[in-house]
């Protein structure tokens, strides 16, 4: 191989990100999402936020956490858009808590790997009353890793 050959098929640069989901399944044609966060906690937590209810202890619930990476080349930058999209420290970066980086809407996105968290309520042998969740993850690994859109 000539060493010149091959010197521009270098990968796009990127950032690692994740993605929580709050259904079970990734709906392909709608894509996967602009709002993604570089770290997976708060995407796991983020995903569950709707359920702070009395469901939440009663009955099992599942989140999708998505983790991946976002190439600078689909990272939205536009001001007006990100305020458009609701995103935290776009003016001032001190607001931006969650760690979050906007893809653009339709741009290609890598993922990695799929973890799928169950999180079902365990009864109290004692008081016969339901306590906090018990949790099962399986994650699901793919190489090379899968295109999808945001």
């Amino acid at each position: 191989m000539n060493r010149t050959e091959g010197q521009w098929e270098q990968p796009e640069l990127s950032v690692p990100a994740h993605r929580g989901l709050n259904s079970p399944s990734l709906d392909k044609s709608r894509g996967t999402g602009v709002h993604w966060s570089t770290d997976s906690n708060m995407a796991h937590n983020l995903a569950g936020l709707h359920r702070m209810s009395h469901d939440f202890f009663y009955k099992p619930t599942t989140t999708t956490v998505l983790h991946g990476e976002l190439p600078f080349g689909s990272v939205e930058t536009d001001k007006p858009t990100l305020r458009k999209l609701d995103v935290l420290g776009v003016d001032d970066p001190r607001e931006a808590a969650e760690k979050e980086v906007t893809a653009k809407k339709g741009s290609n996105v890598r993922v990695h790997s799929i973890t799928k968290t169950v999180q079902s309520p365990r009864r109290s042998k004692e008081t016969g009353l339901n306590i906090p969740v018990v949790s099962k993850s399986r994650t699901r690994r793919y190489n090379p890793p899968r295109e999808m859109r945001a």
